[in-house]
């Protein structure tokens, strides 16, 4: 957040609603997610939502105000995280039956772990 806030001059609420937005996107897209895992195989879906992830994350570099942070680092990875993070049950229940409950939990808090080590 530092480094937005000196960058851009802005205060901490407006740099905060940049990650407020990529997590609102996320969670407002799941509907639409489910619908596009039904419609089109899920291995397709976690990599479009891959390849979104990485466009934004990249097209960053190139914003020069925070409106376009807004898009870059909030709604376009927001909507990519939506299609990974929404499949991933999906995909475990297809492969597990007997414990599906066990591998969706062990699925979750890995991902979980995963953002605390690289919040560190």
């Amino acid at each position: 957040m530092a480094p937005i806030l000196e960058e851009f001059n802005v205060g901490s609420a407006a740099a905060g609603w940049i990650c407020s937005l990529a997590y609102a996107t996320q969670c407002i897209a799941g509907p639409l997610t489910s619908v596009v895992v039904n419609k089109v195989h899920y291995r397709w879906v976690v990599m479009a939502g891959g390849t979104l992830q990485a466009a934004g994350m990249m097209t960053t570099y190139l914003a020069n105000s925070t409106s376009a942070l807004f898009i870059t680092l909030g709604i376009i990875p927001g909507l990519g995280a939506s299609l990974v993070y929404i499949s991933q049950p999906i995909i475990i229940t297809s492969y597990f039956t007997k414990y599906c409950g066990t591998m969706i939990g062990i699925a979750f808090a890995g991902c979980a772990s995963g953002v605390f080590v690289l919040r560190l």
